[in-house]
């Protein structure tokens, strides 16, 4: 069975349109952001909305990256960063380097490359538990993604390990995520749903969200 089986594209699509309307709420927020960063950064981080940072919002990372974060002037340092993102144009070498560098306690790979995907959309996509099973059931098939999720489930979120294993992950998520999106659109289609395929990574973000949903919890 294929990971993009069964899956409803109306509700992926309604999935997508409330991602980019968060989108350009951000870039709203950034744009007219003046000494006061915190209405971007409560987004930023999923706090305000969990569709602008879903990675944030499932552990409740966006608490924690403020408090924890202080001494940097917390959100300055989240602002800082989505700024950064915002030029990348080789996001698979880029965005981890960004988020190694920006050296934000509990903000790792899944919660920073949200940020990224979320400011530069048309360059760079989400890493996270989701997106890595997506591709995984894509290029290994479904049953290998779900064995795959087993094993993922007993890392601690935000742990060096945890980080190391969506960092080593992520420079390969592009092209297939590229791939999800164009195969996501065909198949919508044929459903009769409005495709999302004008800003793919978001839209293949949306996919990967609904195919978790549908088959992660499967047993293995």
């Amino acid at each position: 069975m294929s990971i993009l089986s069964n899956l409803d594209w109306n509700a992926i699509r309604d999935h997508y349109d409330q991602r980019v309307d968060v989108h350009l709420e951000m870039e709203r927020l950034y744009k007219t952001a003046k000494k006061s960063k915190s209405q971007f950064a409560d987004l930023a981080l999923g706090i305000s909305d969990p569709a602008g940072n879903y990675s944030a919002d499932r552990y409740k990372f966006g608490p924690a990256i403020l408090e924890a974060n202080k001494y940097k002037g917390s959100y300055q340092a989240v602002y800082n960063l989505a700024g950064q993102f915002i030029p990348v144009t080789d996001a698979a070498k880029e965005v981890p380097a960004l988020i190694r560098k920006a050296n934000l306690k509990y903000l790792a790979i899944s919660v920073g490359s949200e940020i990224a995907c979320m400011m530069n959309p048309r360059n760079c996509w989400v890493g996270n538990a989701r997106t890595v099973f997506a591709y995984i059931g894509c290029d290994q098939g479904l049953d290998k993604a779900v064995e795959a999720h087993y094993l993922f489930s007993d890392r601690s979120p935000g742990s060096e390990a945890d980080y190391s294993l969506w960092e080593e992950y992520y420079p390969f998520l592009g092209k297939a995520l590229s791939e999800i999106a164009a195969e996501g659109a065909r198949l919508a289609r044929q459903e009769n749903a409005l495709p999302g395929d004008i800003i793919p990574f978001l839209w293949a973000d949306a996919i990967a969200s609904a195919a978790y949903d549908c088959y992660a919890l499967r047993k293995a």
